[in-house]
């Protein structure tokens, strides 16, 4: 969220001073990168975006963002931006309100197999921290927006977990007598994790296709239900 709210603070201003008359987009990846699913000698059968987001209906706010930036003849104040959005949006007090601006710019690193365990667990504590500090506000109005931000925190929290998950399966340490206890974890993950898949179709159902539905939760949960699967024939031998 901060890293949105900075490019508004700092490169609408940066367009206006440039001359932009407007911006093309030019990627329906968010990233800007694809994987790519190859035929034999070479051919492309289907190009993926590498990195996928939570639909646009839960972004409301940075919609309104960006029409406040572009309007603005001085660069966005980002956090009270957020803190009026609160206000006037779900109704918070100015304690929630500011509570909800903090939450939000709590750390949002984009997590890897390879990240360090530390910045893992800084992490792990902040998606907690802020899932806690969102599901305890309690907006007197646009009750399903604000449950957008709440899953989102939920699936960031998920996310956390299950990284933390696969570094340990992933650890030269890991052995045949951890197998047991790695998938009790994964299924404890799982079931969370489909709990949250039918809150996504509930708030979504209007703005995506089913089918759009079901690929997001499969592409979402992929890499854990493969090594779930895998990990329990292990442990059936």
């Amino acid at each position: 969220w901060e890293k949105h709210f900075e490019n508004f603070r700092v490169y609408v201003p940066f367009t206006k001073e440039s001359g932009f008359k407007g911006i093309v987009l030019t990627s329906w990846s968010t990233s800007g990168e694809y994987g790519y699913e190859w035929e034999i000698y070479g051919d492309v059968l289907d190009m993926l975006p590498i990195r996928r987001v939570y639909p646009l209906s839960g972004y409301r706010m940075l919609l309104a963002a960006h029409i406040e930036a572009v309007k603005s003849k001085t660069p966005l104040n980002t956090k009270a931006f957020v803190v009026r959005y609160a206000q006037e949006r779900f109704g918070l007090n100015s304690r929630q309100a500011l509570l909800f601006q903090k939450a939000l710019w709590l750390n949002e690193t984009l997590l890897q197999p390879k990240t360090p365990k530390k910045d893992r667990e800084i992490a792990f504590e902040a998606a907690v921290k802020t899932s806690r500090i969102l599901h305890a506000l309690k907006p007197i109005r646009n009750v399903k927006e604000l449950s957008h931000f709440i899953l989102m925190a939920d699936l960031r929290e998920l996310s956390t977990k299950w990284r933390r998950t696969e570094a340990t399966i992933n650890s030269k340490d890991f052995t045949p007598a951890q197998v047991p206890a790695a998938v009790k974890k994964l299924t404890t993950l799982i079931k969370e994790s489909k709990k949250q898949d039918r809150r996504f179709v509930q708030l979504n159902k209007d703005s995506l296709y089913p089918q759009q539905l079901e690929e997001e939760i499969a592409y979402r949960n992929k890499k854990m239900m493969m090594i779930y699967q895998r990990l329990s024939r292990v442990g059936r031998k």
